[in-house]
């Protein structure tokens, strides 16, 4: 297949020369790619490894494309040269078989990571130190989604302060502890929805003071403790669809928090507790039949 040199829409006054071999059957990186593309596309192939110094030197690239390979190893050095500090670049490393051999070196010699894709691979476990080496590399986006990520160890995002986004969605989460996120005190968008969370310990958000929205759809939350945020963020928007959430002390101070400040948006809010063995549903406007007990559990909650 051959490769094409069209131009990619680029910033500024100048246009990017991108590079696609996708479909192409490729086992390797291949050597012909231009030294000035800035966009190149590798998707969809074989590759199974990426070796040291066959990225080296392609400074204008600002995205890098290998999603849809065999990708199961990442050698120390393969993104050495790759990319520049005038440049920020985007990598695509969604839909390979990445386990957890992922370590710091991998990624030794990002010089400026815009945003960083690695869903969609067999990661279970995040490490300590595992993204260490992109502390210069200034990461904005990164995101771990559709993996089966069971545990995060204390420090896994060590050396990521500068992180805006991190997507943790559709993992087998099951229970949140403040260690997981030290180091994500610039973090503004946290996607935690569709895993198996339970229980989310106290103090676990509390160091987020630049958290802005927090999905936490679709797991098995039957309460959550105001104690999880100790002072929940100023213009908060918090995502509760699809929990089995039950009316009780532990969530009154949700409808605290919409008492202290504007409400600007609540969307479809409704509380469930139990009456007569059975759930009952009680929607915004009504009370819960429990006297003392929270009349509304919000499904999406944003105050300032």
């Amino acid at each position: 297949m051959a490769a094409s040199g069209k131009d990619g829409g680029g910033g500024g006054g100048g246009r990017l020369k991108a590079f696609h071999r996708n479909h192409a059957g490729l086992t390797d990186i291949p050597r012909d790619i231009p030294p000035h593309s800035g966009v190149i596309n590798l998707s969809k192939n074989k590759i199974s490894i990426l070796r040291a110094g066959r990225l080296r030197n392609f400074t204008n690239c600002q995205a890098l494309d290998l999603s849809y390979n065999n990708i199961a190893l990442i050698e120390p050095g393969s993104f050495e040269g790759l990319g520049s500090v005038k440049n920020p670049l985007r990598l695509f490393l969604s839909n390979n078989y990445l386990e957890n051999s992922i370590r710091s070196e991998m990624w030794k010699g990002l010089k400026n990571v815009l945003r960083l894709e690695v869903a969609f691979n067999k990661i279970t476990h995040l490490r300590r130190g595992m993204f260490l080496s992109l502390a210069e590399a200034k990461l904005k986006e990164l995101n771990l989604g559709a993996n089966n990520i069971l545990q995060i160890a204390e420090g896994s995002f060590a050396g990521l302060s500068t992180l805006r986004f991190l997507r943790l969605s559709d993992n087998q989460l099951k229970h949140l502890k403040p260690s997981m996120f030290s180091g994500l005190e610039m973090i503004m968008y946290l996607f935690l929805e569709e895993n198996k969370i339970s229980l989310i310990g106290e103090g676990t958000f509390a160091n987020l003071k630049s958290l802005h929205r927090l999905c936490l759809t679709g797991n098995k939350l039957k309460s959550l403790n105001g104690l999880a945020f100790n002072h929940p963020t100023r213009h908060l928007q918090l995502e509760l669809r699809e929990n089995p959430l039950e009316c009780s002390e532990r969530l009154c101070w949700i409808k605290k928090s919409l008492s202290g400040g504007h409400v600007e948006k609540i969307d479809k809010a409704e509380c469930n507790t139990l009456k007569d063995k059975k759930l009952v549903k009680s929607h915004l406007a009504e009370q819960c039949p429990e006297p003392g007990q929270c009349w509304v559990v919000l499904l999406v909650l944003s105050t300032s």
